[in-house]
């Protein structure tokens, strides 16, 4: 009759009969070591991806500030530049340059590399320029006409 705990064509058939699990009996001290081995690789494995878990996500917060830094740098480039081009972006769409080209070694916006590169455009394409203001505000004597000597209240009451 053959039982769950006897295998008829097993390991032991090979072997003249003898269990390769014969003989080898675990001590309590072999199993508490292998526990204790086991429960530090779990541990090592739990730190490990601890640590793995938190450089990611430092790794997408930086580069989350780098993104938003590198944002706030192109917006002083482009303040830089409006004063002498219409379209500040122009700098970068027609010159090929980026951010980087136009920062200092600490990180800083280079404002006469930005003015240059924004003058040198400029000489290549006459066309980018800023054009003076157009308008003219007569309550402010603003604008680029010169006040007319037409009907004002003053002269309504020197007659």
């Amino acid at each position: 009759m053959t039982t769950p705990e006897m295998p008829v064509n097993g390991p032991e058939m090979a072997t003249g009969g003898l269990s390769p699990m014969m003989g080898t009996e675990s001590s309590p001290e072999t199993e508490n070591d292998a526990q204790a081995d086991s429960d530090v690789k779990n541990k090592s494995a739990q730190e490990a991806k601890r640590y793995r878990l938190q450089l990611r996500e430092a790794e997408s917060r930086l580069e989350a500030l780098s993104t938003q830094l590198e944002g706030f740098q192109r917006e002083a480039i482009y303040q830089a530049a409006s004063g002498t081009l219409s379209v500040p972006s122009d700098l970068f769409a027609l010159t090929e340059t980026n951010v980087a080209d136009y920062l200092n070694t600490d990180g800083t916006v280079n404002l006469d590399a930005v003015r240059e590169a924004s003058e040198q455009l400029i000489s290549d394409r006459p066309g980018l320029r800023k054009n003076p203001t157009r308008f003219t505000d007569r309550s402010l004597n603003k604008g680029t006409e010169e006040p007319s000597n037409g009907p004002s209240w003053s002269g309504l009451f020197e007659r």
